[in-house]
C-alpha cells in the first residue's frame, strides 16, 4: 500500500506540475502573440467635413489635435485609385511653399509608428523630391525624421497613390509633430494633395494580462483569471 501512495502521489505531483507548466507555456505564446498584432489608429483624417474650399485654419477638425498651415483644403481633384479612398475633401500644396503642421499626436499607447497618406501629384515630371515630410518625436532627443516620396515621372504618372513612411520607433515618445511641405515646384500650374492622413502603430496595452491568477480548485483542476484590458473574465 505505501508503494502505491508513494506511486499516486508522485503522479499528482507531476501532474500537477506538468499542467501549471503547459498552461503557463501555452498563455504566454497566447499572450505575445496576440499583444503583438495589436494595431491601433492613434490618428485618422479625410477632411471630408469640408463643403467648400477653405483654409486649414477655418477648417472644423472633430479632433484636439492643433493643425496650421497656408495649405488649403479644395473639394476638387477628390482621391481615388487606392484602397479606402474618401474622396471628397482634399489638401493642396501649390508651388509657393505650402506648409500644413499637426502637433500633439499622442503615440503613447503605441511602441512604433507607420504614416500613410493619400498624394496626388499634378505635373508629369514631378518626381517627389520637392515634397517633404518632416516628423518630430517628441523623446529625450527630439527626433527628427524627413521623408521625399519617390515617384514615377513621365506620362500618364498625374494620379493618386498611397504612400506608407517607413516604420519607426518610439522610444519613450508621448508625442508626434508631422508637418507636410512642398517648394521650388519646376513649373507654377503643378502641385501635390494629400488625403487619408492615418498614424497606427503596434500597441503597447496588451489585451489580456494572463498572468492574473492561476490556481488549483478543490476537483484538481486548473482554474486561471484572463483580464481582457479593463474586464476580468474567468475560465477553467
Amino acid at each position: 500500500l505505501k508503494l502505491n501512495e508513494d506511486i499516486f502521489i508522485t503522479y499528482w505531483i507531476n501532474n500537477y506540475v506538468m499542467k501549471r507548466i503547459f498552461l503557463l507555456l501555452i498563455l504566454a505564446i497566447g499572450y505575445l502573440k496576440v499583444h503583438s498584432q495589436v494595431l491601433d489608429t492613434v490618428f485618422l483624417e479625410n477632411f471630408n467635413l469640408a463643403n467648400t474650399n477653405t483654409s486649414i485654419n477655418n477648417y472644423p477638425f472633430t479632433h484636439q489635435n492643433p493643425i496650421s498651415g497656408n495649405a488649403s483644403i479644395r473639394n476638387t481633384r477628390s482621391s481615388n485609385n487606392y484602397a479606402n479612398a474618401s474622396g471628397g475633401a482634399n489638401v493642396m500644396f501649390p508651388n509657393d511653399s505650402a506648409i500644413m503642421s499637426i502637433k500633439n499626436i499622442d503615440v503613447s499607447n503605441i511602441i512604433n509608428a507607420q504614416i500613410s497618406f493619400g498624394l496626388l501629384k499634378f505635373g508629369n515630371e514631378l518626381n517627389g523630391s520637392d515634397f517633404t515630410v518632416t516628423i518630430i518625436v517628441h523623446n529625450a532627443e527630439n527626433d527628427t525624421i524627413r521623408f521625399s516620396p519617390s515617384l514615377l515621372t513621365g506620362l500618364q504618372t498625374s494620379n493618386w497613390r498611397m504612400i506608407n513612411i517607413p516604420v519607426f520607433s518610439l522610444t519613450n515618445a508621448r508625442n508626434i509633430d508631422i508637418i507636410f511641405n512642398s517648394a521650388n515646384l519646376i513649373n507654377n500650374s503643378f502641385e501635390y494633395r494629400i488625403d487619408d492622413i492615418i498614424v497606427s502603430g503596434m500597441s503597447n496595452i496588451p489585451l489580456f494580462n494572463v498572468f492574473k491568477s492561476l490556481n488549483i480548485n478543490t476537483n484538481n483542476e486548473l482554474v486561471y483569471a484572463l483580464e481582457l484590458r479593463n474586464n476580468q473574465y474567468d475560465f477553467l
